[in-house]
């Protein structure tokens, strides 16, 4: 509330005294960076580093701007003083577009080739009528022949603005890493959380529970950014993101008869037109291409998603790592087992079209798209190096409860969101990736705001004895997303307690005795879920935090760290490392 009264009567100041402002520009720095925040709210973020460079991302308070000719100015540096500056650029000021919602992307790779050390920390900063931003830092990634000793990976997913503080960025801005992986809900797209009953803050929607436009991701996206512990981290470390469903609407999907945006129909757009539903898709891609520093361009003059934006790409990390993000959301068809025009949130208990075949020519049960798996599948077959980490929304591996007589599967715990509803896509991409005879293969996931460990066998359906381990993966729990615990605790919470069904309590007692009881924890992690899924190693949903890895030739290291949510000051909040585990990929095996 400070920072927003500070920008409101600096810039009624700026407006009474225009006049003198032209006659006569003053300098408006300052040691501690107080002006930085008038000028530049949302700070600065670096993302998509190479081994020469970065992008660099910063947005100006149009209050600020006084005419279009004034320039914005780019210095980058080897130290903090930026006593040793390596570039000096300056951005024309009609970049500075309404059209864009004032934020600038920088591309040191183009801008300034070869200039910077792999491996390296550089410092950058940006400066508008002679104020300077705040300092951001970030880390080149090392060259094309340069094997590092190890390489090390924050893992983010979930931030839930209205369910809890987001401490583990704070925590995260001071570790030693080389970049932050977001694997998607970096925003949601509602005023305040729907399925708990105790958010601890809310955004400003105009008076919406959603957004509904352009207008409404830009306003959220900013009020995101203007979360300090969301800022530091992103000064700190360089940033790279996917999103997943909640940067544009929850569980949504593409409807190919509609040729249109999917909602999932409890959500409070479901209603609107296919024309509508398309729009609001370009929206938030537009807004996520402003306020992401991600190496990629929005096509203004698109009319079809599909050709406005594609943020699927790769990232190399010498010859240690090679990173693939894919897009889980964009391409894929409906969830299965609902009824068109999928306007029940209600699943068929006795379908099976999970199963089904995918058809690139007609949409269904697809999840990739053809254009996408194939980049994938090639990408994956060309790499030669160390590691293979697959940057990836929902749950890959199968989470089902089995018949025991059998070994069948008799329900899908993660639902058919998750790659479990399009098995016959997932089952093609395990038979290829099988044939590559690939050791260094890592799946990283978020969507579940759940901490799991799992293996990945050649397939899931097969007996586990007759598996063969083909790769791992790994999912992040939420930054503050509630977890699965938190959720179930929280069942039925919008009813009075004396009309909650007995299925609604049932759930609420479990999900109390889950958060609250290790023993009943370790009842349902360890002899129930991972008993039914013995592909899996780890398995935990009462926690919030993040996870590092560490990536070095011979084996990953990585640890999953426990931050709380609820308490607004971080000096009473402690991170707690949950688990530290190690995988072997010459043996496939994981040591606790």
């Amino acid at each position: 509330m400070q920072r927003r009264n500070f920008i409101k009567y600096f810039t009624l100041g700026l407006a009474a005294t225009y006049q003198q402002v032209q006659a006569k520009r003053p300098i408006l720095t300052s040691p501690d960076g107080s002006d930085a925040a008038a000028f530049f709210p949302e700070s600065v973020a670096s993302g998509d580093p190479t081994h020469d460079g970065a992008i660099l991302w910063t947005r100006v308070n149009p209050l600020v701007i006084l005419h279009a000719a004034e320039p914005l100015f780019l210095e980058v540096s080897r130290d903090e003083d930026f006593q040793t500056l390596l570039y000096r650029g300056r951005i024309p000021g009609d970049q500075l577009r309404s059209s864009d919602d004032y934020t600038i992307k920088a591309d040191l790779s183009k801008l300034c080739p070869q200039v910077l050390r792999p491996a390296s920390h550089h410092y950058f900063r940006f400066r508008y009528r002679g104020v300077y931003s705040r300092t951001g830092r970030f880390k080149t990634m090392p060259a094309p022949d340069q094997m590092v000793e190890a390489l090390r990976i924050a893992v983010v997913t979930c931030q839930n603005y209205s369910h809890g503080f987001f401490h583990a960025l704070d925590y995260l801005a001071d570790d030693d890493i080389d970049l932050v992986l977001q694997l998607g809900d970096f925003i949601y797209e509602y005023r305040q959380i729907r399925t708990v009953a105790d958010p601890v803050r809310s955004l400003e929607l105009g008076g919406k529970e959603v957004a509904h436009n352009l207008e409404d991701y830009r306003s959220i996206y900013r009020q995101y950014r203007h979360d300090l512990s969301l800022q530091r981290a992103m000064e700190r470390h360089s940033w790279v993101n996917i999103w997943d469903d909640h940067e544009t609407a929850n569980n949504c999907h593409w409807n190919y008869d509609e040729d249109s945006l999917g909602i999932d129909p409890r959500h409070p757009l479901a209603k609107i037109s296919a024309m509508q539903r398309r729009q609001l898709k370009l929206d938030a891609q537009k807004a996520w291409s402003e306020y992401v520093p991600a190496r990629v361009s929005f096509h203004a003059g698109a009319k079809h998603p599909f050709e406005a934006l594609k943020i699927y790409r790769s990232l190399q990390a010498g010859p240690m790592l090679d990173l693939f993000l894919t897009d889980t959301r964009t391409y894929r068809s409906p969830q299965p087992c609902r009824s068109k025009p999928y306007e029940t949130d209600q699943y068929d208990e006795r379908c099976q079209d999970y199963k089904l075949a995918f058809d690139d020519k007609t949409g269904d049960h697809i999840m990739l798209g053809k254009q996408q798996r194939q980049w994938l599948l090639n990408s994956l077959a060309q790499s030669n190096a160390r590691w293979q980490l697959w940057a990836n929304q929902v749950l890959f591996s199968q989470l089902a409860i089995r018949n025991p007589l059998n070994d069948k599967p008799l329900a899908f715990l993660a639902g058919f969101d998750s790659w479990d509803g399009y098995q016959a896509e997932r089952q093609f991409l395990l038979d290829q990736i099988a044939k590559m005879n690939k050791d260094g293969l890592v799946v990283c996931t978020g969507d579940m705001h759940t901490y799991l460990a799992s293996m990945i066998p050649n397939s899931f359906e097969s007996k586990a004895a007759e598996r063969k381990h083909i790769g791992l993966e790994i999912m992040t729990p939420a930054i503050s997303s509630p977890n699965l615990a938190t959720m179930l605790s929280h069942w039925g919470y919008r009813k009075d307690p004396s009309e909650r069904t007995l299925k609604e309590r049932l759930l609420r007692f479990f999900g109390k005795q889950y958060l609250e009881s290790k023993f009943w924890a370790s009842i349902f992690n360890e002899n129930f879920l991972q008993a039914m899924n013995p592909h899996f190693v780890d398995f935990n949903s009462t926690i919030n935090g993040y996870t590092i890895l560490e990536f070095r030739k011979d084996r990953l290291d990585w640890q999953v760290f426990d931050v709380a949510i609820k308490e607004p000051r971080k000096a009473k909040v402690t991170r707690q490392v949950y688990c530290h585990r190690t995988y072997h990929p010459a043996s496939k095996k994981v040591v606790k």
